[in-house]
């Protein structure tokens, strides 16, 4: 297993995490997300595993990362603002 390998499982990780904690405040954002995120990850692992001659594999493999660090921000943000969300309602 290579160290971009490891990068990439983890960032994947993370955002599952993510989107699993979501799928309690919202099933429809959750299961869009999961499905969004399995379309590109599937795409770019594609591409990343059959398609990477002549250099190409970096290429596939830095959008898939971007792309799941993009989607990381997305989630977790609208985690953060759901949570400070419900907290005002509470305190309010």
């Amino acid at each position: 297993m290579h160290q971009d390998d490891i990068i990439i499982y983890i960032s994947s990780i993370l955002l599952l995490i993510l989107i699993i904690a979501s799928l309690r405040t919202s099933k429809i954002f959750g299961i869009i997300n999961s499905c969004v995120f399995v379309i590109y990850t599937g795409i770019f692992l594609n591409g990343l595993y059959n398609y990477s001659q002549g250099g190409r594999g970096l290429v596939w493999w830095f959008y898939l990362l971007v792309l799941t660090w993009i989607h990381l921000l997305i989630v977790g943000l609208y985690l953060i603002i759901k949570k400070r969300k419900k907290q005002h309602t509470t305190q309010g």
